[in-house]
């Protein structure tokens, strides 16, 4: 005698776990990722991407992301990799871009932001080609105490 579940007629089911249980949780597993895929997107969709140009010997940062830039810090790097004068920016909208006016060295860029829910983003710019991290600062990024950090002049 097998494990089953009586029916009401006192009959034992020696298939209760049988393919009707194998389609729900079939159809519970697609759901999940139906889920978890429409949330990336969401968060994708909200995105901030701030990138650098150079126009006329000026750098400009622009968002070319679906979302607002806030709390942007931007500091430039040397021809040694240090990270020097560290400014806050003002957030920069979908689109919104900013003449970096005054940059010294200018071999490498950084900056961190982040969204709207606080998630961290940053972008690193070093020979024209950007490079885009979620969730983490650019490479060999000190701490900087933000308290302490001056606005950029051309704000």
């Amino acid at each position: 005698m097998g494990f089953g579940i009586a029916h009401a007629y006192g009959h034992p089911t020696a298939h209760a776990f049988g393919w009707p249980m194998v389609f729900a949780a079939f159809s519970l597993l697609v759901s999940l990722g139906a889920f978890v895929i429409s949330l990336k997107a969401f968060v994708n969709s909200k995105r901030p991407v701030l990138v650098f140009e150079r126009i006329e010997d000026v750098w400009i940062v622009k968002n070319l992301g679906n979302g607002p830039a806030l709390n942007v810090v931007l500091a430039e790097a040397d021809f040694e990799g240090r990270w020097l004068k560290p400014v806050k920016l003002p957030s920069l909208s979908k689109d919104g871009s900013l003449r970096l006016e005054n940059l010294k060295v200018a071999a490498r860029l950084g900056a961190t932001y982040t969204d709207f829910d606080q998630r961290l983003y940053s972008s690193d710019c070093t020979y024209y080609i950007t490079k885009i991290r979620r969730g983490k600062k650019p490479p060999s990024w000190p701490s900087f105490d933000v308290s302490k950090i001056g606005y950029h002049q051309s704000v």
